[in-house]
């Protein structure tokens, strides 16, 4: 399975989250890619195509009780293809 991990992190440890679960997956003979939502746009990632993946995890540290807004907007603006595959949130 291709699964996309899309994190957002300031300080790190929602990144060695998502780090660890890739290398789990990578493990389990699946073909992960972490997206690292705070930088994506400066690094020229393509957050458009989302049909290359079958499956999603997107995770997001908490401050004030909410998402970071990158990890907020990642999923809203993907919300209608996110709806019809496999989706998991931390």
């Amino acid at each position: 399975m291709r699964v996309l991990i899309a994190v957002g992190s300031r300080h790190g440890s929602t990144t060695e989250i998502a780090e660890r679960l890739a290398e789990r997956l990578t493990e389990a003979g699946h073909a992960p890619q972490v997206l690292y939502l705070l930088h994506a746009r400066h690094h020229g990632d393509d957050l458009d195509d989302l049909t290359r993946f079958d499956a999603y995890i997107v995770g997001s540290a908490i401050y004030e009780g909410h998402w970071l807004r990158q990890a907020r907007t990642f999923v809203l603006k993907n919300a209608a293809h996110l709806q019809h595959v496999p989706v998991f949130l931390f």
